[in-house]
């Protein structure tokens, strides 16, 4: 009788000792999958980070292009302005020169 109330302990004690190892298991694998969305979770902010900074990167290229672009197309602009002043100077100056050879002509003719 005292063999099968050892018996019966020592079964009793396996049991326990599996239902505790089983938890120790259990816990352990839900910590390792805690981790692994944490990790997961990391992943996708750091990937949106990049994707984020890679918009930022792409959008300060556009507009340093913009930028590149209006500065040329105001030169450009000012370039024909100034050909235009040019061109209305020397207009201004062949007809003075016309006027100074009409004004000759009278005053010669006249002598």
């Amino acid at each position: 009788e005292e063999e099968a109330e050892k018996d019966s302990e020592n079964v009793g004690g396996e049991e326990e000792t599996e239902r505790l190892r089983l938890e120790e298991e259990a816990e352990r694998l839900r910590a390792e999958e805690q981790e692994k969305l944490e990790l997961e979770e990391k992943r996708k902010e750091k990937e949106q980070q990049l994707k984020l900074l890679a918009e930022r990167k792409e959008l300060e290229k556009k507009m340093e292009l913009d930028k590149q672009q209006e500065i040329e197309r105001q030169q450009e602009e000012g370039r024909k302005r100034f050909e235009e002043m040019k061109r209305f100077e020397e207009m201004g100056r062949a007809k003075e020169e016309k006027q100074r050879i009409e004004a000759e002509v009278i005053e010669t003719s006249k002598n």
